[in-house]
């Protein structure tokens, strides 16, 4: 049930944080203005809470070994960027 838990929540994270950067890279781009730096000091505590919110979850799951959360990261952080693509398409993000 762990191994379950670990996949659904980097799953999340993973989708939030490629939606994050999606949604932050449109707005902070050269040459820079007033709404690039108010996106920039807006992203450094969303970023800085995603981290957070890792470092808690990884502590959590402490007792799963490397190689399994190495086998479970990597297709979590797969379908989350995937879901995040598509649920944008749909929406008419691209």
């Amino acid at each position: 049930m762990d191994y379950l838990k670990l996949f659904s929540c980097q799953f999340v994270l993973f989708a939030l944080g490629a939606k994050m950067s999606f949604f932050f890279d449109h707005y902070i781009s050269p040459p820079l203005t007033r709404i690039d730096f108010l996106a920039g000091v807006l992203a450094i505590p969303c970023f800085f809470l995603y981290w957070k919110v890792m470092e808690k979850l990884h502590a959590h799951f402490s007792g799963i070994g490397l190689p399994a959360k190495i086998l479970l990261v990597i297709p979590a952080f797969a379908a989350g960027t995937f879901a995040v693509g598509w649920i944008t398409y749909l929406l008419g993000g691209i």
